[in-house]
């Protein structure tokens, strides 16, 4: 909220040099200071603004930094999430970050609500400026497509949107893992997710429920459980969870939500893994899993999508098309011993 208005009154002309000190603006705004530092993180990296030794200072973004006449940019756009689930992309950010650096590109990232992440769609683009939509909501990714401006999903792309993607194949492991689970003779599957707009998330509920019905030996019960990432909704839920888990349940447990919480959960209702329980852990990290195995686990392929992302940005900035799609398949799971 502090970054969003500041940038209002900063692209209205009302906040102009110089710049009081942090200490007095903050008291000004009524934050704290870290609060302000983190907000003007955010403008510094959208280059409205300099951080410097001796203070912050004013920028003009269109101007383009010194040795890079292009300018290339990649801005990389997230909507208000949980603080877990933005720091998941947040990293993924700095990684591109660190790789396209070196081909004179600069790559900045910002979250917003979503009538600021309209206002950017509709907004005149700079030259040489390609956009990542990092799982927004459909309605987000329409308002791209419908203005023209040069965007790459990451994530699924929604229906009646023509916009070029990057992604992990999300239904295909959620389908796998569902095979993979009945076929090890779960008769009951549960599946707990984040709350989110993205259209991944509502595929792969899709996908779950079309490998059940696919499934032709015996009846299959299944449920589904959303949460948020704060404490409290996570015990709730895994209250929820365990309360209908028994012996031949399988748990697919989708990333960000902490797979550790879930097995602690099981276990304290005095049920064993994996004898009772088998679990499945989607995009979550090695070190996510690796101490309870074993897991069916598929990763994230981080790597491979960066690198699928950041060839098809350099196709972009020399030619000014974008590829049309990439995906990267998830389907090679393995266990963890």
């Amino acid at each position: 909220h502090v970054a969003q208005f500041l940038r209002q009154g900063i692209l209205k002309k009302e906040i102009t040099a110089p710049l009081p000190g942090t200490r007095r603006w903050s008291q000004q705004l009524g934050v704290s200071r870290s609060t302000l530092d983190l907000a003007l993180e955010v403008l510094a990296n959208e280059r409205l603004l300099k951080i410097t030794p001796r203070g912050v200072e004013l920028l003009d973004g269109t101007v383009p930094a010194r040795g890079n006449p292009t300018h290339h940019r990649i801005r990389w756009l997230l909507a208000n999430n949980p603080r877990p689930y933005a720091e998941h992309y947040m990293s993924a950010a700095s990684w591109l970050q660190e790789r396209m650096r070196l081909k004179g590109v600069r790559v900045s990232w910002e979250t917003g609500a979503p009538n600021r992440l309209r206002d950017i769609a509709v907004s005149s683009a700079p030259p040489g400026e390609l956009c990542i939509l990092a799982s927004l909501a459909p309605q987000i990714q329409r308002a791209f497509a419908n203005a023209g401006r040069p965007a790459l999903v990451l994530g699924e792309v929604a229906d009646g949107v023509s916009l070029p993607f990057v992604n992990a194949d999300f239904s295909g492991a959620v389908r796998h893992a569902t095979f993979q689970l009945l076929r090890e003779g779960c008769r009951h599957i549960e599946m707990i997710h984040v709350k989110s707009t993205a259209v991944g998330i509502s595929l792969a509920k899709l996908a779950l429920a079309q490998a059940i019905a696919d499934w032709q030996t015996s009846p299959i019960s299944v449920r589904v459980l959303e949460t948020s990432l704060d404490r409290t909704n996570l015990k709730v839920t895994m209250r929820r969870l365990v309360a209908g888990t028994s012996r031949g349940t399988g748990c697919i447990v989708v990333a960000p939500v902490p797979v550790g919480m879930v097995v602690t959960a099981i276990l304290q209702k005095g049920l064993q893994i994996p004898e009772q329980v088998r679990l499945a852990a989607i995009f979550h990290g090695e070190e996510a899993v690796q101490l309870y195995p074993p897991f069916l686990h598929y990763p994230w392929p981080m790597p491979a999508l960066l690198k699928r992302i950041s060839a098809m940005a350099e196709i972009f900035f020399s030619s000014g098309k974008l590829p049309i799609k990439g995906r990267i398949a998830t389907t090679a799971s393995h266990r963890l011993s």
